[in-house]
Parts: structure tokens; sequence; C-alpha cells
């Protein structure tokens, strides 16, 4: 064999040998596709937070956090980030675009004091029961921490005497002005009006135990975005405590009404006397004016925006309490009860501020009791209602029967659109929404279609309800205060189904007292039957439920 012919050979079973052996080892066959990445999870559409993503200066020492978003019945959740979790607040939610998600899921945090200066991000992650992956975040900015004190304004006192006297002077220089009763209708509903006004004897007679001074102060809150502000207001009014004094075992907080705004010091305000005549008997009592309210005027109001009215309360009560000057009043080796009061628009910031506390804390305040009068608690269909007014598909329905276009329509127009398009992504304009005092007829039926473009108002105005929270019993596990409940059933400017559902909602799990029958006895009847004026009864049941606080409170 020549040489040629042998290395033919030898390199002919070189390639015999590689081919057996897979190149070097292994089989012939091809190796396997490698394993494809796992998607990624399905990012959720953040609804509302507390601060927003587009916060600059929030206060490290926020304390409290909220992040909302749709999502599903059956998720299970993941956290990280500075802020820990507390409660996870459960609501329904309806008349959407698309019937997914079905749910409506608010995480209530508590945060420790955060860096300053630095960006603060919090990631939710969220598995289906089928092993479907979503996930949320927040990211927002932090400025210097707030060390600006409570700065106290300016000052009132009053005297026993003057307080004693408070209520007869409100009566004429404020109720029935406010009223804006006709001399004709005066004169027709006279003997019921004079019959409840003689039942108020607590407003009417309050026998004040001490000298009351009142102030008007300014405070360190987050402003609607969540960015740090000085220029919040309020209301602290205290008794004398120079001579004998009984300590109270409570701070009493005041939710205003609307178009009220306690810190302005006015007489005729009935939130500054009912501050008053309860500081009469020995109680400190707080009130925070609404952002859009006081120093904020100029700016659209945070009406019935849950999260920011509690936020702006609770931030009034800690620069109270931190305040050397409030010391008799506090207990500075234990924690504070707190009674919250509330009529409409304060009926509903009270049980904001209640629902806060109750899923977030802060441990060092607690709530004994909540007295929550004529508020719309359920604001989706209280909002609703005006649209079946309009559309003319109104049918008897509870939320909608007594909507009068004149001063019903415009509490939707003039007060609750213009926070909600101001403070939160509803992706409306209010070009696209208001037309004048009403609402633009192209809304109302985009609205009544559920068009998709108002699918974030709806859902906005679902995260500002009590009604449709579905896990109340855990998210309010930890509360044991008595929630005292009122409204008038002939109430034509809120309807009455909004505290009737809110009771029977919590009734199962909380200490539930629906006084409903104060406000709906034959002379509310009376009145009723005799006029179509939309605020009256509204407005008495308000009285008669403050009546009815200070004599619990004597």
């Amino acid at each position: 064999m020549t040489q040629h012919h042998l290395h033919r050979l030898l390199a002919t079973c070189l390639i015999l040998m590689l081919g057996a052996c897979g190149g070097g080892g292994g089989s012939s066959d091809p190796a396997p596709a490698p394993p494809a990445p796992p998607a990624a999870p399905t990012t959720l559409a953040t609804a509302d937070s507390l601060p927003r993503a587009t916060a600059l200066t929030a206060d490290p020492n926020l304390q409290t956090l909220s992040i909302a978003h749709p999502g599903y019945s059956d998720f299970t959740f993941t956290y990280t980030g500075a802020c820990e979790i507390q409660k996870l607040v459960r609501r329904s939610i309806t008349a959407l675009s698309n019937t997914n998600p079905n749910e409506l899921l608010d995480h209530k945090f508590r945060c420790p004091t955060l860096a300053s200066n630095a960006i603060q991000t919090i990631n939710i992650a969220a598995q289906r029961n089928n092993s479907d992956e979503f996930e949320t975040d927040l990211s927002f900015s932090t400025g210097l921490t707030n060390n600006t004190t409570l700065i106290v304004r300016d000052t009132i006192l009053s005297t026993r005497a003057a307080v004693d006297a408070a209520f007869s002077n409100y009566l004429t220089s404020a109720l029935l002005p406010e009223l804006g009763l006709s001399p004709g209708l005066e004169l027709l509903i006279a003997a019921n009006l004079q019959t409840l006004l003689d039942q108020w004897v607590n407003l009417a007679q309050p026998n004040a135990l001490y000298n009351v001074t009142s102030q008007r102060v300014s405070y360190s809150s987050l402003d609607p975005t969540g960015d740090n502000s000085t220029l919040l207001t309020g209301l602290v009014a205290f008794p004398d405590t120079s001579g004998a004094f009984t300590p109270r075992d409570r701070i009493i907080v005041l939710a205003h009404s609307t178009s009220s705004t306690p810190g302005d010091l006015e007489a005729t305000n009935a939130w500054f006397l009912t501050a008053n005549l309860l500081a009469a008997q020995g109680y400190l009592v707080v009130a925070a004016d609404n952002w859009g309210r006081g120093d904020t005027s100029a700016e659209p109001e945070t009406y019935l925006l849950a999260n920011r009215t509690a936020a702006n309360s609770l931030d009034l009560v800690r620069a109270v309490l931190a305040d050397d000057q409030y010391a008799p009043f506090a207990n500075s080796n234990g924690p504070n009860n707190l009674t919250i009061v509330g009529y409409s628009q304060g009926g509903h910031s009270a049980v904001a501020l209640w629902q806060t506390l109750a899923t977030q804390g802060p441990d060092n305040l607690v709530v004994q009791q909540v007295y929550a009068g004529g508020g719309p608690h359920n604001l989706y269909a209280t909002f609703a209602g005006v649209i079946e007014h309009l559309d003319g598909r109104c049918n008897g329905g509870l939320y909608c029967r007594y909507v009068d276009s004149e001063t019903t329509v415009p509490f939707a127009t003039n007060r609750i659109l213009p926070g909600f398009l101001s403070y939160t992504d509803t992706g409306v304009t209010a070009a696209e929404a208001i037309d004048a005092d009403n609402l633009a007829a192209s809304f109302v039926q985009d609205f009544v279609n559920n068009d998709p473009s108002l699918d974030k108002l709806k859902t906005l105005l679902q995260l500002n309800s009590f009604t449709n929270v579905t896990n109340a019993d855990v998210a309010y596990a930890d509360s044991n205060a008595q929630l005292v409940f009122y409204h008038s059933e002939y109430d034509r400017l809120v309807p009455e189904a909004n505290t009737a559902e809110l009771a029977a909602l919590l009734s199962p799990t909380q200490t539930v007292d629906y006084r409903s029958g104060l406000c709906s006895t034959s002379d509310y009847a009376t009145i009723f039957s005799l006029t179509t004026f939309v605020g009256i009864n509204h407005t008495l049941c308000g009285l008669a439920m403050i009546d009815n606080v200070i004599n619990d409170l004597r």
C-alpha cells in the first residue's frame, strides 16, 4: 500500500470515528432548543395613588401611602419597597366597557421615615390561580423633611355666655338665610320647623362648662399630588384650663360639609359653631379645611376624594399632638382616643378618615366613635343617578328620583368633577364633561353607553365609594369603633340609600348604630310634602345630628 493510500485510509477512519461520537461525545441527534423565556408580567394600570408618581417633594415623613388599581378577585400579592403593606381593601367594580378585571384593589401601606431627596419605588407583583402574572409599581420623589411646626394665624376667645348664645345667633344670621325660603314657604312650614328647633336643646341650651379659644392654624401636609405643602389651614378649639378643669378622654375631629371652612373662624359657620360647643364641654376639637378652601381657595377642592381629605385631617391631628400648647388634652403615656364627626360631604370625609386609621394606623390614634350623616357613601351611584335623570332613564330609582336639574346637577359639575379632573387621571377634560352648569350631552351618552373613554373616571368614582367594599371583615378587622349613622329618608339632595347601604355592609362585622328615625319623623315628612326645595331636610338633619352628638358627648 502506497503512502498516499495510507493517508486516505487514516483520514476516512478519523471521519467515521468523529461521526460515531457526535463530534467528540454524545448522541448524533441535534441538541434540544433552549426553553422559551418566561412571559413578562402584564402591567396593571394604576387607577390612583397617594402620593402620585408625579410627586417631586413628598415629605419623607409621610407615613401612609396608597396604591389602587383594577384587578381580579383571585389575585395574591408580593410587595417590595420601603413601605410595609397593612391592609388590602377590595371593591367590586361595575359599569365599565370591559367586564374584566372584576375588582378594584386599594393597597394601604405604612412607611417608615424615608430617605430625603431620593426616588422611592413600591412594587406590587400579582399572580392569579392560573399562574398568570401581573405587576404595577409607584415611583415618586421625596424632598426634605419638613420641620415646620403648626402656626397659629388668628385667635378668637369666646366666653361661656357667648357659646350659650351662639346657636340662637346662628339661626337668625345664617340658617334661615341659608335655606333661602320664600316668606310664603317659611310661613307654611313654620310650625314644623319650630317643632324641630325646640327639640334641639343641646344646641339651644348647651350650658357651656368652659370658655373657649378658637385658633386658625396652618400646618404641613400633602397637596393633592402628594408633594409637601405648608398651605393647609384648619381650626383648633379648646377649653380654658386655667381654673377647675376635668380632662376628657378623647379628641374630637370634625369633617366639614360643603361650602364650609372652619378655619375662617366665622360665627355663621355651622362647623365653627359645633367646634365651640364641643370645646366648651371640655374637648380639644380639630377641624381641617379641605385643600381648595382656606389658603388654597384658588384651587379646586378635594371634594369627596377620600384618601386626600383623610390624609390632610390625619396630618393636622398629628401636628396638634406634637405641639406642647395642646399637651393638657393629649395622652402622653399611651394612645389618644378620637371621635370623628361629619355630615354631608363631611360624612363621607369622616368615613374616609376612619377607613384610613382602620387600615393604616398610626397605632397611637384609636377611633372610639364615628358620627357620619347624610354622606354620598356610594359616590358612583349618586353620580350615576344624576346621569339617569339627565338621560330620562330614571324610573323611580333610589339614586335618581329626587335629582333636581337646578340644584343637584351643579353638585356634579361644580363640586365633584373639578377635583377629580384636576388631581386624578380620568382621561377626561373639563370641556368634554361640563357645559356651563350642566353635564355635556355627549358625556351623558358616553356614560350611559359604557364608552371606554370614561372607564377611568368611573373607576375613580368607585374607588371613592365605601358601599362596594367586598372584604370589610378583613380590611376593617382592627377597628373597634362605634359607627353612628344618620340620614333622612326625605333627603332630596343626597339619597338616603347611601347610608342604608353602608350600614348594611358594615353591620355584620362592625358596631353600627343607624339612627335612621331621627330625621324621618312626621315633621320632616310634612316639610317634604309641602315643598320640593332640595336642601331643606338635608340641612335640618345635619343640625339634628349635631344636637344628638353633643348630647352623647356631654
